[in-house]
């Protein structure tokens, strides 16, 4: 007797026959994208392919980008900015050459942003004229200062004392000039004992 399957089979690709439908896979998913922002709201994605259709088959059904979205910071650096000027002060003198001011702020720094820069910074200052011109000039002369001591220290001397005469502007300080009428010094006699050895003075009058 015969031993064995009375059949055999082999696999064959036909030439003529056309390819059998097969439908697409979805491959698996790639890896997730950089966030696309270094800080505060941003987006990655990942992405896959359909594969391994054939003929007539059917495509993948679903979505081949997947988007989701991510944060590495929450807040941004943000550098600070010069706000505009605030309008002129007043000039500081009434009159003549004086100083006027105006102020500005550095605003919108956020974590480590950097300050503002740049010259002037938050204070600019100009020359200005007061509203008073020519100045108004008042000499006058100032209080007298103290008697001196005794120009001799026995017998017959003089007592001396002086004032000056000053020009006083607005805003300014006084200055030394020689216009006023009147004596600049006055002398008064004086007298010391011999025998005294303290300075016991007595003014003559004239």
């Amino acid at each position: 007797m015969f031993s064995g399957d009375p059949v055999e089979y082999m696999i064959c690709v036909s030439d003529t026959m056309p390819l059998c439908d097969v439908d697409g896979v979805w491959s698996n998913w790639t890896e997730w994208t950089n966030c696309s922002t270094t800080c505060e709201n941003g987006t990655r994605s990942r992405s896959r392919t359909c594969e391994g259709l054939l003929g007539d088959g059917a495509n993948c059904t679903g979505d081949w980008v997947e988007n989701e979205p991510c944060v590495l910071q929450p807040i941004c650096n943000r550098d600070g900015e010069w706000t505009a000027w605030n309008p002129w002060s007043s000039c500081d003198v009434a009159c003549g050459t004086g100083v006027m001011t105006r102020t500005r702020s550095c605003q919108g720094i956020i974590g480590d942003g950097s300050n503002c820069t740049g010259d002037p910074g938050f204070v600019e200052t100009a020359a200005c004229n007061g509203t008073s011109e020519p100045c108004p000039v008042t000499v006058v002369w100032q209080d007298w200062l103290s008697w001196s001591e005794c120009s001799s220290y026995c017998g017959d001397g003089n007592w001396t004392r002086t004032r000056q005469c000053v020009a006083i502007m607005p805003d300014t300080e006084p200055i030394v000039t020689n216009t006023c009428s009147g004596p600049s010094q006055q002398i008064e006699a004086c007298f010391t004992p011999i025998h005294s050895g303290v300075y016991m003075s007595a003014i003559y009058s004239n």
